[in-house]
């Protein structure tokens, strides 16, 4: 399976698994506080880097064996 397949397909079940935590806590609060925007930003760069490339390595070693 393709690389960009896997990764869309994770973060879609993701999203559809905090979103009703989303929901929830919007009634309380902002769920991107001002002071925290540029944390969470970068945050899920790092995250979604980190995925890309452990994906990646995965698919290069079944490549090599």
């Amino acid at each position: 399976m393709d690389l960009f397949m896997i990764t869309c397909i994770r973060y879609f079940v993701m999203i559809m698994l905090a979103s009703p935590v989303v929901m929830k806590r919007i009634e309380n609060e902002h769920p991107f506080p001002i002071g925290k925007r540029w944390l969470l930003i970068w945050r899920g760069i790092i995250a979604a880097s980190y995925m890309i490339i452990n994906y990646y390595a995965i698919q290069v070693r079944k490549q090599k064996s």
